[in-house]
């Protein structure tokens, strides 16, 4: 029996920095796309070979490898391998374990231990062969696996790997490294180590039947997480996107109804934060179809496929979200350049979040990098145009067909937007102490004045209330609400869309809600913004949950709407239809968690909670059960304290602690801890990292007690959570002479009997009355 081998991760050496040009890095690209390997494999040597990066260990016991084709500075960045592996990864950190368990369906896995029999590797580094140790090629070909794989890369998860290898190349101290594994439980399962990412590392697996690529571990390296193996780092950009001057040309009708071809001329000053790279990574709404990249008026070579022309079942369209421009000279720290792009898109009456112009941020921060800028937005006579920041006098001038309004963004903001509307109608709504309201979309036959109005009204009631709830007033510049044509929402710095329809009667509650939550951004989200993808809650959650709070203490029967709410949002978490007649009820979302809610991931794990068979877990999570864990908080500090202004002062402390700053869920935990001094870790563990809902069976009985008083034994059995689990849960008393009271138990066993001591016989006792805890109670 011959020992394994186990070798030390091997550097291979690109060309020196000053023999490296943009074009010969977008040669080495167009070359690399044709994954090409060795003709002829090597054998793995007798007693085979183990390789370890990170904390992640491959075995390959037996079998074949093939090297791919060297770039022109001699580094090879692929390796094919078919025969006999395995994968070894450890998950230390709980909530991430918890995630892989739901997603496998293996509630007993301790970490990742998969044989594989085949696997495509690609780095810009690391080999676990030593190249120089083999015979010269006899050449190189086109190899099936590498090329399947790579397709199934780019045509279903969007994501080219080749471009990530070439940046990485063209960047000191970068490092990328992907191996997708054929295992033997999961399929093809692929490690994925990027050293951009703010969690190097992810275990990603495609979802087949439900097509969607699913995120089932996200880490921190080794060296970066704390003692629970939670993340630990912050958010550290290569360059700073510090100013746009946008000119966009919106005269062309698009290829569909009520669509307008949007032509782009976007200059970006960047400031570099590092030094020697040669490449920039952005993102760009896929459907853009970027024409030009120049820096000074010379065109520069960039990297992005176009992956609607891959297959004829594909959108046409369809390009990767990845833009890489590459750069002659390389950036120099604090030496500021200016890139320039043009590029086609289709858009509507509005332009859509932050992906309509490039950004340098991808699915991991939250709007981090704020920027100044200048639009200058040209459409046909008809339109007329609102952007953020204030109108460039002089600008609106008409060539007979067109016309074009400039806008000048003076103070950095998070993201641009800008809207136009044909039949404009546009009405100022004023309040002392409030920013003026002006409302503004396009004014059809079907859609009165007082339409506008009113949704106007209900966005500056909102904004008084939350000045005085939050105790912070916002700047005095006017705030626009403008309709689009969309059935969603979104909000600006200054700057509010909300959905064609929510100008209509959607029934009492629903549209003050919708606007509400909308018009909370401008505290949760512009003021105050978030740390990374599992703290996008603080924005989404808070903003719901404060609209919550408008409605209840607003409108008429407001406790009982806020109540039909907390049902309805109680419901969609457990699956159930009991609240479908609700007008405040995603059916479709009820059941189809009903169906796949086990296998979602939680609030604090951001976009990645979706899955497959649940693309609206994100929404129900960060908004729905995120809105819920604030209900349970207020209610929890109400009892502890005897009011609300303990609940009230944590949310304005974090308001105006952070303001201007992007905190995590930490942070947050901090300022309640803060105000009401304890350990609040449970509290989060349980709700927002984890996805336990308890389900309480109660019942009590009454006997007499010493001193002419009353004994209630309260009986609770805890099921359907794990061990350990535990909450404060309200009970509700009720006297016959009509007297109520409020006490709390403390639920953390599968079966208890809680004794409360009372004055008298009670008429009634509730448990957990009006679902303020999150469980099924019955």
């Amino acid at each position: 029996m011959h020992a394994k081998r186990t070798l030390l991760p091997l550097l291979l050496l690109a060309l020196p920095a000053a023999a490296q040009t943009a074009q010969s890095l977008r040669d080495d690209y167009d070359r690399l796309q044709q994954w090409r390997f060795r003709s002829q494999p090597v054998a793995v040597p007798a007693g085979g070979l183990t390789w370890t990066v990170e904390g992640a260990t491959w075995t390959f016991e037996s079998g074949k490898v093939w090297l791919e084709e060297p770039t022109s500075g001699g580094v090879i960045t692929g390796l094919v391998f078919e025969g006999k592996g395995r994968f070894q990864m450890a998950v230390p950190d709980a909530a991430e374990l918890a995630q892989l368990r739901r997603f496998t369906r293996k509630p007993d896995l301790a970490g990742v231990d998969e044989p594989f029999h085949q696997l495509v590797l690609r780095t810009s580094r690391e080999m676990p062969v030593d190249p120089s140790s083999l015979p010269a090629a006899s050449g190189f070909a086109v190899n099936k696996l590498a090329r399947e794989r790579h397709e199934q890369w780019l045509t279903q998860r969007i994501f080219d790997a080749d471009a990530r290898v070439v940046e990485a190349l063209a960047t000191p101290g970068d490092r990328y490294l992907r191996t997708d594994m054929r295992t033997a439980d999961f399929g093809w399962l692929a490690f994925d180590y990027d050293a951009q990412r703010l969690e190097e590392i992810h275990l990603e697996s495609f979802n087949t039947v439900h097509p969607a690529t699913e995120v089932w571990v996200s880490l921190d390296r080794p060296a970066e997480r704390d003692a629970r193996g939670r993340p630990t780092s912050r958010w550290d950009p290569a360059v700073d996107l510090e100013h746009f001057d946008i000119a966009v040309d919106l005269t062309e009708a698009g290829r569909d109804k009520d669509w307008m071809k949007g032509k782009f001329k976007v200059g970006v000053r960047l400031m570099p934060l590092r030094d020697g790279a040669r490449a920039v990574q952005l993102y760009l709404h896929n459907f853009a179809r970027v024409t030009a990249v120049s820096e000074g008026g010379k065109p520069v070579p960039f990297l992005r496929d176009h992956i609607g022309a891959r297959r004829a079942a594909l959108d046409g369209r369809l390009y990767d979200g990845s833009l890489v421009v590459l750069l002659d000279p390389p950036l120099a720290k604090g030496t500021e350049r200016r890139i320039d792009l043009e590029y086609e898109m289709d858009v509507l009456n509005y332009a859509p979040g932050r992906d309509w112009y490039p950004s340098t941020e991808g699915d991991e921060t939250v709007l981090r990098d704020t920027h100044t800028a200048r639009l200058q937005i040209t459409t046909r006579k008809k339109f007329a145009v609102r952007a953020m920041g204030r109108r460039e006098e002089g600008s609106g001038g008409e060539d007979g067909r067109s016309s074009t309004t400039v806008w000048v963004v003076d103070h950095p903001v998070r993201m641009l937007t800008f809207t136009y509307a044909d039949h404009a109608y546009e009405e100022r709504l004023t309040r002392d102490g409030v920013p003026d309201v002006v409302c503004f979309g396009s004014k059809t036959p079907l859609m009165s004045g007082a339409r506008f109005r009113q949704a106007g009204q209900d966005v500056l009631d909102s904004l008084a209330f939350y000045q005085q709830l939050f105790a912070t007033k916002l700047p005095p510049e006017p705030i626009y609400v403008s309709s689009i044509n969309a059935t969603h929402g979104q909000a600006f710095d200054g700057f509010i869309q909300l959905a064609n329809k929510s100008f209509d009667i959607l029934g009492p509650g629903v549209g003050e809600l919708f606007r509400a939550h909308e018009a909370a951004h401008q505290f949760w989200g512009v003021l105050v913004g978030a740390a990374t993808y599992r703290d996008a809650w603080l924005g989404e959650a808070f903003a719901e949950y404060s609209g919550m709070m408008f409605v209840e203490a607003t409108m008429k029967d407001g406790p009982r709407y806020l109540q039909e709410i907390i049902r309805a949002y109680n419901d969609e978490q457990n699956g159930s239809i009991k609240s479908g007649f609700s007008k405040f009820t995603r059916l479709d979302v009820n059941k189809a968690n009903s169906l796949h809610g086990d296998r979602s991931g939680p609030i604090g794990h951001g976009w990645r909670a979706d899955t497959g068979e649940l693309p609206t877990a994100y929404s129900s999570q960060v908004y729905g059960k995120g809105a819920l864990v604030l209900h349970m908080l207020r209610g929890l500090l109400r009892d502890q304290t005897g009011s609300d202004q303990a609940f009230l002062d944590v949310l304005r402390d974090f308001l105006h602690t952070y303001r201007g700053q992007a905190p995590s869920t930490g942070d947050f935990a901090a300022v309640l801890a803060r105000h009401v001094p304890g350990d609040w870790s449970w509290f989060f563990d349980e709700w927002v990292n984890g996805m336990g809902i308890p389900t309480y069976r109660w019942s009590y009985d009454v006997a007499p007690g010493a001193g002419g008083r009353t004994v209630a034994t309260l009986k609770v059995r805890q099921s359907d959570v794990p061990a350990g689990f535990r909450m404060s849960v309200p009970v509700a008393i009720e006297y016959p002479d009509g007297r109520t009271e409020r006490r709390r138990v403390m639920v953390d066993q599968p079966e208890q009997s809680i004794l409360l001591n009372l004055p008298e016989r009670p008429k009634s006792l509730t448990f957990n009355p009006g679902a303020e805890v999150l469980s099924k109670t019955r």
